[in-house]
């Protein structure tokens, strides 16, 4: 297997794989954001709803850890993409006799969580099989690349698909991409890992241990999960929730402007992870650290300023400005991404990567719920200025730690 540069076939087939089904996956997003909220009308609810989906992350990733290593990553990848292709055909046939309602729709979203909790960590743990480690930070940006233009093209695609032939449509296509994923994925060929670590079996109890131990010893490692929690907690929720809250509720402005804003912001994710390449080569981790969370704090500030009642502008230019200070922030948030991941891949022994990958899983994401339910209620609650205030001053505590070196030891 040719892993010399990343024109080799299994790296394709894995990229083209991810293309296809975030491509599926997005459409279905959008367009169940957007359904969600027509159903019931609430960002409360609709916070409620994000974070339901999340929780199975959660509740899932410890238990994943205790095997995810011994498992084969190229069969969890095709397999889990697999799975999901045949459910949500299943799901479309089952939509023909009966109406997706928010029940339907919470446990679609729950189910596909649980499987991509286990997909994740096996796609980061075959990416430094089929890729030469110096490409590293090429292959995770290429894969970023890919993400993002599925996201760019599903929001868009998924609006449309919607408004024209309704939610069904939308989960056929999404199942038929995540088929069309796996097939391509068989075709990966990869070196085995290594064969102690797949015989090895941990109890529970001891993967657990085993992780804290790890994770205590790695000062730094443990420095950048906390400002990952706090960056979670605040950035993620505010991206998702301000997005639609803003367009839906603050601006009153049609779902094509929604779709418009999702399609932006992650074309602002596209642009941080091509220049994610040049970046990494020219400053220092803590550096970035520093000016993402210094950027994310005054694009805050910005958007109170911006959204604020008092101000009489436009509707529409009150959106190009919120969609420029978002857009900041996304660029800011896809550097720090793609550039952490290589780094974990070229510092972390590969025998231990995928439970190192669901540790940072579910020490990161579990602050999500939280965050989507506490700016989903301060959304409905308070103005979205004062929103956006809160967000700023929260952003001290990160800033505070990345103000330190973080420098990850040799695993």
């Amino acid at each position: 297997m040719d892993k010399k540069n990343l024109k080799n076939k299994s790296f394709i087939c894995f990229i083209l794989g991810v293309l296809v089904s975030k491509i599926g996956t997005e459409i279905q997003a959008a367009a169940f954001s957007v359904y969600v909220m027509e159903l019931t009308g609430s960002t409360k609810a609709f916070g409620f709803i994000l974070a339901l989906s999340i929780i199975p992350k959660i509740v899932c990733a410890p238990i994943f850890m205790t095997f995810i290593d011994n498992l084969n990553p190229k069969k969890v990848v095709y397999g889990v993409d697999m799975f999901n292709g045949l459910f949500l055909l299943f799901i479309f046939i089952y939509s023909e006799f009966y109406t997706l309602g928010i029940g339907s729709i919470i446990c679609i979203n729950i189910i596909l969580a649980v499987t991509i909790t286990l997909f994740s960590p096996a796609s980061n743990t075959l990416i430094p099989l089929i890729v030469e480690r110096d490409n590293l930070v090429k292959a995770n940006s290429i894969n970023s690349v890919v993400t993002s233009v599925a996201q760019i093209l599903g929001p868009i695609l998924g609006i449309y698909l919607f408004e024209v032939f309704g939610i069904k449509i939308i989960v056929l296509v999404n199942g038929i991409s995540f088929v069309i994923s796996s097939i391509s994925e068989m075709f990966i060929t990869c070196k085995e890992k290594n064969v102690e670590s797949k015989k090895r079996k941990i109890s529970f109890k001891s993967s657990i241990i085993e992780l804290y131990d790890y994770i205590k010893d790695q000062k730094s490692l443990k420095k950048i999960l906390i400002i990952n929690v706090f960056l979670n907690f605040i950035v993620s929720p505010m991206l998702q929730l301000g997005t639609i809250h803003i367009v839906k509720v603050s601006l009153n402005l049609p779902n094509m402007f929604y779709s418009i804003f999702e399609s932006i912001l992650v074309a602002a994710i596209l642009l941080g992870s091509i220049l994610s390449i040049k970046i990494s080569n020219k400053y220092q981790l803590t550096d970035i650290f520093k000016r993402l969370i210094y950027i994310t704090t005054i694009c805050f500030i910005i958007a109170a300023i911006t959204i604020n009642g008092s101000i009489k502008i436009p509707s529409i230019y009150k959106f190009v400005s919120i969609l420029i200070v978002f857009s900041l922030i996304a660029i800011a948030i896809s550097l720090f991404n793609v550039i952490f991941m290589a780094l974990l891949q070229s510092e972390i022994n590969i025998s231990i990567l995928g439970r190192i990958s669901l540790a940072i899983q579910v020490l990161s994401m579990s602050s999500i719920p939280l965050g989507q339910i506490f700016f989903g209620y301060l959304l409905e609650e308070l103005s979205t200025s004062i929103v956006f205030i809160i967000s700023a001053i929260l952003c001290y505590v990160p800033y505070k730690l990345s103000m330190s070196k973080p420098n990850l030891k040799k695993s």
